[in-house]
């Protein structure tokens, strides 16, 4: 992959109707696939959550070749059940960064940006002052366990988690950012 085809930022406070676009897009190309990640526009990520994110600095978007190709949401909130979590890295309110809705369009799949904006996350965590990197998949996503656990990701639980679009089983991760495990 050369260096100048892909690119991660914040997005723009302008890009929402394309970040929606890129959501819409995943979303129904990736339906009854096996990475489904059942989630329903209308409920999760929905607009107001996108519109948010993008006010916020909290939407970190892919570029390749110019064209939005991923995003993903960063911020502090985890969804009901991340508080009682064994996490490994002492962390107060606002001291952990948490990612949600990473998702590369399928046919962009294979170029490394899931990768990339996964960095990406982590850079901003950094540069933010959290301590660590936490985030939730569905079990059975086992590419995304490989990436994660890649880039120094350490799998902490299982749980049931609770978000606006229903309960799920997840499995909890965080990738420290100070201490020994850094």
């Amino acid at each position: 992959m050369e260096e100048n085809m892909t690119r991660v930022r914040i997005a723009r406070p302008d890009e929402f109707e394309q970040v929606a676009a890129l959501y819409d897009e995943m979303v129904a190309d990736i339906e009854h696939s096996a990475f489904d990640p059942h989630w329903n526009r209308e409920n999760h990520p929905s607009d107001a959550f996108l519109r948010q994110a993008i006010e916020c600095e909290q939407l970190i978007v892919c570029e390749h070749d110019g064209e939005l190709a991923g995003a993903l949401v960063l911020d502090e909130g985890g969804a009901e059940g991340y508080e009682e979590a064994p996490w490994p890295t002492d962390a107060e309110s606002g001291e952990a960064s948490v990612v949600h809705v990473l998702c590369t369009l399928p046919r962009f799949q294979g170029k490394g940006l899931a990768r990339a904006l996964l960095k990406g996350a982590i850079d901003t965590a950094k540069q933010r002052g959290r301590r660590c990197v936490r985030l939730d998949i569905l079990p059975d996503n086992l590419p995304a366990q490989k990436l994660y656990e890649s880039e120094g990701f350490i799998r902490v639980a299982d749980v049931v988690l609770t978000y606006p679009d229903g309960t799920f089983e997840a499995v909890l991760y965080e990738r420290p950012l100070v201490g020994p495990c850094a």
